[in-house]
């Protein structure tokens, strides 16, 4: 009860006090606990007593309890804005970058620093010092996080006082004066967080990184407003930043559209991303980059690799540490290089129509054994005729999630996909023949979705016991559905499902309404 007064009667304290206490399995541990909250707010900041200044010492307690692995990656909450909804493999990729996850001993051999991350979020999440927003439905991972308001102010204060991060703030007035902070300033990490919208103005200078501390470990641009761009001015050099772990560029708009050669200097570089950028043309340094572990090429329009003189070919059978690696151009690059980096866990790739970019690529499998999500992508052309997947989809039997957009002559059969398959997603395959006959018998498949012009047939049917495992099914933009039956005993754990812009569609199967 004498702990239970501490928090205020709030319920966040109340919740943290409680995942604190659940880490503490005897009496004397807990009276322990009770002890240093009486020391905590007599030597703190609050004299007066008040309830709120109460409450934020529980909060502030619960912090100092943390091991010290799990405090640097409570503080790296500081980065984002309020309210802000943290997508968890981004967040845990920038951990695994700047050396905050470590392998633990006496795992098994199938766990990798990716999961000892998720396992320290879960960590946090059970102490109720992070709250969760959205988990897979097929791993029951943690996909996005947020942090509640109060807390947020504990992490933002222990940031400041451990010089811990950086934060300059678009909507920051005083432009100049951020600015001379941002070159003066001794932090190692920056977090530039753009709000877009009116403020963009403001900007201006922040967007240059040339005058940035060369000590900086990390330099990420964190957008608000998700899917908005902003613009980097002037001639950009990352020359001065040789220390650099993390270098996240999301939604930038670069001069000339090409990345700085000098990037192939940030030879300690564990971690770039291009998302949503205009990068149109990659530099051939970025094989220097030996140590990088995640590379988002996820840019807007293509990448156009053709430019690169011969001599310079862009190579990146250097980079054999990558862990995740998005929109590999395999039609434009040389798709032997993914030979090289056999520590793939996600790999997103762009593929022509032409046979042989599939048989490479189905080659890889031999490799790419801890391959656990695939995404293929071709090119939806009228004149580019449809593919035929069977083979590349059987090499990798490992696969948890794949991801198709393509136009395909068929869907391969059941036999086909990997046995541990959870997730399947499907756009603009062109799919005449009713894919649930394959799909429904998949043993574990937990998501479905199909997607605008996956499928454009007019019938759909659930068979008896079909998905037996499907939690969430989406139907989306499939504009010639008119009929869909499901029998009895079909998706009995299905939990949620998406309809959208069925506009055919005449009726919802009686079993499916909620």
């Amino acid at each position: 009860m004498c702990l239970i007064v501490r928090c205020g009667g709030l319920p966040l304290a109340i919740t943290v006090l409680g995942g604190l206490l659940a880490t503490k399995s005897t009496w004397n541990e807990w009276q322990r606990v009770y002890e240093n909250i009486k020391s905590y707010v007599s030597n703190g900041g609050s004299s007066n007593g008040s309830t709120n200044v109460l409450v934020a010492d529980v909060l502030c307690l619960s912090y100092e309890y943390l091991p010290p692995h799990l405090k640097q990656c409570f503080l790296y909450f500081a980065h984002y804005p309020e309210d802000y909804e943290v997508h968890v493999v981004t967040l845990v990729s920038y951990w695994i970058a700047e050396g905050m996850v470590m392998p633990v001993k006496h795992t098994e051999a199938s766990t990798t620093v990716e999961d000892v991350g998720q396992d320290y979020l879960e960590e946090l999440v059970k102490r109720s010092m992070v709250m969760v927003g959205r988990r897979d439905i097929v791993t029951s991972e943690v996909m996005t996080c947020r942090m509640h308001d109060l807390m947020r102010e504990v992490c933002l204060q222990k940031a400041k006082q451990e010089n811990f991060v950086q934060v300059i703030d678009s909507r920051d007035q005083d432009e100049a004066e951020a600015f001379i902070s941002l070159s003066t300033n001794t932090s190692r990490r920056i977090s530039v967080q753009l709000h877009g919208g009116a403020e963009e103005h403001h900007i201006k200078r922040l967007s240059q990184v040339n005058y940035i501390n060369p000590r900086s470990r990390s330099l990420v641009y964190i957008i608000k407003n998700q899917g908005s761009s902003w613009a980097l001015l002037g001639k950009v050099s990352f020359r001065k930043m040789k220390l650099l772990r993390v270098l996240d560029l999301e939604g930038a708009q670069i001069e000339g559209g090409k990345l700085p050669d000098d990037v192939g200097d940030l030879i300690h570089l564990r971690n770039l991303s291009v998302r949503l950028t205009n990068v149109k043309e990659l530099t051939s340094s970025i094989g220097n980059l030996k140590l990088m572990i995640t590379l988002d090429l996820f840019v807007k329009g293509q990448l156009n690799l053709e430019q690169l003189d011969p001599k310079t070919k862009l190579d990146l059978s250097t980079l054999r540490n990558l862990q995740q690696l998005w929109d590999f151009p395999v039609g434009k690059c040389n798709p032997r290089d993914l030979l090289a980096m056999t520590s793939l866990r996600r790999l997103s790739i762009n593929l022509s129509s032409q046979n042989t970019d599939f048989e490479v690529v189905s080659s890889l499998s031999e490799v790419l054994k801890r391959l656990r999500g695939l995404t293929i992508n071709v090119p939806c052309e009228p004149m580019l005729p449809p593919v035929d997947v069977t083979h590349l989809v059987s090499a990798f039997t490992n696969l948890c999630e794949l991801e198709l957009l393509l136009k395909l002559e068929k869907l391969p059969g059941e036999q086909s996909f990997s046995s541990d398959l959870g997730a399947l997603r499907l756009w603009q395959c062109g799919l005449v023949d009713d894919p649930f006959m394959v799909l429904e018998k998949l043993p574990n498949l937990k998501i479905l979705q199909l997607f605008e012009g996956s499928f454009v047939g007019r019938k759909l049917c659930c068979s008896k016991n079909g998905f037996p495992q499907l939690h969430s099914l989406t139907l989306s933009q499939l504009e010639n559905l008119e009929e869909w039956t499901v029998e009895d005993g079909a998706m009995m754990r299905l939990v949620s499902m998406e309809l959208k812009c069925c506009n055919k569609l005449k009726s919802v199967p009686q079993g499916t309404r909620f």
